[in-house]
Order: structure tokens, then sequence, then C-alpha cells
């Protein structure tokens, strides 16, 4: 795959490596802040388009994102620079409480990064958890868990008022759980399945993985496992 014209996208021109997890992370927030959400459009990414095209997109408000749309351009923008990463889909499959994000490896460990609510997670001294780590402390001991959300604000577009609001990481993550608390019986569902509310919980539930690989003739495609 191409590695990533810096001049074409002005905002990573002072990232030029991922070499380390805050590295990781300004990526991420990146993301979170390029890709505007709106309710009711889903449009899925094509991969055969290039990074640059979605960006430009983007930028207009002329493509939104959901979960998936945010963690797949991660993945995709992570595979020009280099980095080995994943798309991991997880939660209670068929069901509304399903989530994706990105799994990038850095230096032989792997990390999770959130870019829809621009998130990661650290232990109660502020270390970086490895994805290994984080699915065993999340079984053991969840509430030792503790989410760290990057810079930058998304544009979210509310339909009673017609317009674009800015909201934090915070704030978008607060909405979207208050939505699914309200109108789909989350904390009941959590309670039944694992005796526990925490939205963590879901996380070790694996749907798939996607990743994207190159046929011969150089067209993309991905990979589900």
């Amino acid at each position: 795959m191409d590695s990533l014209n810096f001049s074409d996208i002005s905002e990573l021109d002072t990232l030029r490596r991922i070499d380390n997890f805050s590295d990781a992370l300004k990526l991420s927030s990146f993301v979170f802040s390029l890709i505007p959400h709106y309710t009711k459009d889903r449009q899925p990414i094509d991969v055969c388009k290039d990074v640059f095209q979605y960006y430009k997109l983007f930028k207009e408000n002329k493509f939104f994102g959901w979960c998936h749309s945010n963690a797949l351009y991660l993945h995709l923008l992570l595979k020009k620079y280099g980095r080995e990463s994943y798309v991991y889909n997880y939660g209670l499959k068929d069901s509304d409480f399903t989530h994706v994000v990105t799994v990038v490896t850095i230096k032989e460990s792997q990390y999770l990064f959130d870019p829809y609510f621009n998130r990661c997670y650290v232990d109660e001294e502020n270390n970086p958890l490895s994805f290994n780590e984080l699915l065993k402390k999340i079984i053991t001991d969840p509430e030792s868990v503790k989410s760290v959300y990057g810079g930058g604000k998304k544009a979210v577009y509310f339909e009673d008022n017609e317009k674009f609001m800015w909201m934090s990481p915070q704030d978008f993550e607060i909405s979207v759980l208050n939505v699914w608390r309200t109108l789909l019986d989350f904390d009941k569902t959590m309670a039944e399945n694992f005796n526990n509310i925490n939205p963590l919980m879901l996380i070790p539930q694996k749907i798939e993985k996607t990743n994207l690989l190159m046929k011969l003739s150089g067209e993309p495609y991905l990979e589900f496992f």
C-alpha cells in the first residue's frame, strides 16, 4: 500500500510516524475530529477509495461515520503509516449493544484505540494497558480500568436543531450511552448477561476482526477472521 502523502492531509504534517502509544492516540484523535456523525447515515467505507478521497468528504460534511467507519478509517491510515492493526467488532451479537474499535500493534504489544469516542485505556497508575492486559482486567477487576480521552471535538448533527454541534469525546460517549439506557434497556440487558452494567464487560465478547489486505493485482480487500 502506498505511503501517506502528508501534503494531502495537513493535520498530519507533524505526525510523520506512529512509534508509541501517544502517537497512536494523536492519530485516533484526528479521526475522531475529522469524521462527522449523523444518526440516519450509515454508509460503509469503500476500501478501494483512497483515504484522501474520504478525507475531503468528511471535511465537507458529505460523508458521515458511525463506530465502524471511524475504526476502519483509522485502520486504513495506520496501513499508510506501515503500522500493523486490525478492526475489532465486539459486544452482544445480534443485539444493538455492539461496538467497533481499532487494535494497534506497537513494539510487540497490541493496544485498543476507540476513535469513535476518542478513547483508550490505562491502569490505576495511568500506564497504558495492552489489549491482553485490558481483557484480563475486565474479567478480574473492571473498576480498575480507566478511560483516557484524546483532544478535539466531533461534529454531530442534531435533527431537532437542524445543525451540527461540536461535542467532546466524553459528552459524545455519554449521549450515546444515554440512548442505549433510556431507549434500549441497556442496564437490564447488561445485568442479565454479566451481572454488571459496566460497558467494559462487552469488550471481551468478540464478534469479528477485520484486516485490510492486498491482492497481487494491487486491489485492496478485507479479510474477516
